[in-house]
């Protein structure tokens, strides 16, 4: 069944409910006019809608289009973009929000006022006494309205085309212009060559990464370990579907039970920039040299917490039990113990060994905190071990079995018994821990600048493209990357005017090939582009190592700010496929003015029909709020009364379910917009067009439907 209808039916019931649903009103549709279906006739709805459209025109409707275009130029002359393409983009925006704002509006105007207005004055008692049926008025209407859209559309899609291309023609004369002044040093200079070379108004379709994984070192074929480093710059993250047995109540003090085995490695001793950013560790030790005192690094450390699968903290590392080191805690009182706040790795001797970490969850959070984590069909809840490796120029390898959980519970005999845990599979697949960086500000993973190609982490980009080739004739393919540069302190105070160096590597992983290394030098929040070698990306498999080269620029890092160019289609065509979704937006519109206008006056109609169009957007921002465990947390704090804290999050989910079911007997309205791929230069795909086609099918045809049953009843002539 469609993608839609699909939405339409609570999560508990089969998916075909939306299919019966819509057949229902179909049904009720023929029982009442089946007799206007059998006089049905295309040449009385065509005539209806001239009708309307020659109505609309003479009503001045188009008048508006020029005050948009007016709007639209003096906007975009007091805007202020970061640079040429900047404003291409800005002026795309303003286009195509202007051309949506007037057509949504007029549409609404004159489906919400033409049939109550035709009522109040009896125009339509000359129709309806006509052969023409209720059917075919509702059809007719409909079908003018969404003529008059279309034709204001083609204005402002005309206005749009020559005002981009005009803008376009400029900037490029400013970029020739630019490009013979500039240095050939200019860190822009590349980005300014592009332009130049590519245009202004693109229309690219992207390949882009399926993962990204940070490490500290390029994890090879038959590795061991995978290798993070410490100083709480990266993270893991490993999966595990908690049984539903662990919160059975009959078993209320069963534990859960995390076993760590971890490899580390201290090469060489801190540096001078590690030792002042060092965190106090009293178990580092010092070691003599030829140079004078070294300081080596302290004994390896990390962190533990869980985490839902939202990211967001459900049980913190002050809740959970270091099993190892319990006796360290000098107390008395049980609930007091050494937390996993900071958790020594034991067994290693020397710089590098394997060391081993006990994690237990008390059975309080268990029942209280992981019991709250919504369940899976199977009855499973998917929970994320955080690790965080602490120690500062340590190392630290995982293997494939370095994390390991059981749930702890008392047999009939009193005697505690483990039960393996589980990673979730997706696809018939495991899930495998996942390696990530330090997030920013900005919520993107870090990557530390080192001018030490072996001492800088490494972002590993994973595409899985099937059939990527380079563009004919050509022995490279175009790459677009993003980023966000920041700079530490020392950074700041000695290299400010420094650019920063960001090294790429492509390695096919069907040919085993290995792309040169790559020096790009990009600049925060603005595209850089590069070409790769053709031999890097074919065949689709490969992945991007991504490297800051510069010591003390941290480089963000996301999932989409890296992707390949895989084809380019005409601006010209892009933007009549986006003038289309907006007609088939101003079509919806239409058809819930005019369900409206059949049982309402016409003002009350307006309010209506943009309560339905924007009730879904509000719905969600207040349904869709973070885990009602984590508000609880936020709004109580981690000791808040348990009961309390239940009947709160109780409360918060019951009402979360509520206004989710409410939003999804809305239309979805996202499915329209129109604005983000063009400006970015992004090809609208075909399911970009299909998603809005599928809005109107599944809610506009049943909505059209009821229309005319309530126009069917409604007396409107004696």
């Amino acid at each position: 069944m469609s993608w839609l209808i699909a939405q339409t039916a609570p999560d508990s019931v089969p998916g075909y409910v939306g299919w019966i649903i819509v057949a229902l009103i179909v049904l009720l549709g023929l029982a009442v006019g089946l007799s206007d279906v059998v006089r049905f006739s295309p040449k009385r709805i065509w005539a209806i809608s001239s009708v309307g459209f020659r109505e609309s025109i003479r009503r001045r409707v188009l008048w508006v289009t020029p005050l948009a275009m007016i709007g639209i130029i003096a906007v975009t002359q007091l805007a202020h973009p970061v640079d040429e393409q900047d404003a291409i983009r800005q002026t795309t925006k303003y286009c195509l929000f202007a051309s949506g704002i007037v057509v949504v509006i007029a549409t609404l105007i004159l489906a919400c006022t033409s049939l109550p207005k035709e009522i109040d004055n009896r125009v339509i008692y000359t129709i309806v006494t006509k052969p023409a049926t209720r059917l075919e008025i509702v059809l007719g209407k409909t079908l003018g309205f969404a003529r008059t859209s279309a034709l204001m559309l083609l204005v402002m899609g005309l206005f749009s085309f020559i005002y981009l291309k005009i803008n376009a023609a400029q900037l490029q004369a400013s970029i020739q212009n630019r490009l013979q002044t500039m240095p050939a040093s200019d860190p822009s200079r590349g980005t300014l060559q592009h332009y130049a070379d590519e245009g202004l108004l693109q229309a690219r379709t992207y390949a882009r990464p399926a993962a990204l994984q940070v490490y500290a070192r390029v994890p090879r074929p038959g590795d061991k370990y995978t290798w993070t480093v410490g100083a709480a710059e990266q993270s893991i993250h490993v999966p595990f579907a908690l049984p539903e047995e662990l919160f059975d109540p009959n078993h209320p003090e069963a534990q859960l039970v995390f076993n760590i085995q971890v490899a580390t490695d201290q090469p060489r001793p801190l540096t001078r920039r590690e030792i002042e950013n060092e965190m106090p560790d009293p178990t580092a030790t010092t070691r003599p040299s030829t140079q004078g005192v070294q300081k080596w690094p302290g004994k390896p450390r990390i962190a533990v917490s869980l985490l839902n699968e939202n990211a967001n903290t459900v049980v913190s590392g002050t809740q959970l039990m270091d099993v190892m080191h319990l006796d360290q805690v000098r107390t008395k009182d049980p609930s007091v113990f050494k937390d996993a706040q900071s958790v020594l790795l034991e067994g290693i001797s020397g710089q590098s060994g394997t060391g081993r970490a006990v994690i237990a969850v008390p059975p309080k959070w268990i029942q209280e905190r992981l019991k709250a984590i919504p369940a899976a069909a199977d009855g499973t809840r998917l929970v994320y071990l955080l690790i965080t490796p602490l120690t500062t120029g340590t190392q630290f390898g995982f293997g494939a079995d370095a994390v390991t959980a059981s749930a702890v519970m008392a047999d009939a005999s009193g005697k505690p018994v483990p039960m393996p845990i589980r990673p979730p599979a997706k696809d018939g697949k495991p899930l495998e821990p996942s390696f990530r960086g330090r997030l920013s500000s900005t919520h993107a993973q870090q990557l530390r600048g080192d001018s030490d190609r072996a001492e800088a982490p490494v972002g590993v980009y994973a595409f899985h493209e099937s059939g990527l080739v380079a563009p004919a004739g050509s022995d490279t393919v175009p790459f677009e990357f993003r980023t966000k540069v920041e700079r530490s302190g020392e950074a700041e105070s000695t290299e400010a005017e420094n650019v920063t160096n960001v090294e790429l590597t492509l390695f096919n992983h069907k040919t085993g090939y290995t792309s040169p290394s790559i020096m790009i030098t990009p600049d925060s929040d603005r595209p850089t582009f590069f070409k790769a070698p053709k031999a890097g990306v074919e065949g689709g498999d490969f992945d991007l190592y991504v490297r800051s080269r510069t010591d003390g620029h941290y480089v963000g890092l996301r999932t989409n700010s890296v992707a390949v160019v895989a084809s380019t289609q005409s601006f010209a065509f892009n933007l009549v496929k986006s003038l289309v979704i907006l007609w088939m937006l101003s079509v919806l519109v239409v058809i819930i003015s005019i369900f409206c206008s059949t049982f309402v006056s016409w003002p009350i109609a307006v309010v209506l029909t943009l309560v339905i169009l924007l009730g879904r957007w509000c719905v969600v921002q207040l349904g869709d709020p973070s885990s009602p465990q984590q508000m609880a947390t936020d709004f109580f704090g981690p000791s808040a009364n348990a009961v309390g804290t239940r009947v709160f999050t109780d409360t918060v989910g019951a009402l979360n379910k509520v206004l989710n079911l409410t939003a999804k007997v809305l239309p979805d309205v996202d499915q329209f917009r129109v604005t983000e791929d063009i400006e970015r230069g992004v090809t609208i795909t075909p399911r970009a067009l299909l998603d809005p086609l599928l809005v109107i099918l599944t809610f506009g045809l049943p909505m059209l439907i009821l229309a005319y049953v309530f126009l069917r009843k409604k007396e409107v002539a004696p």
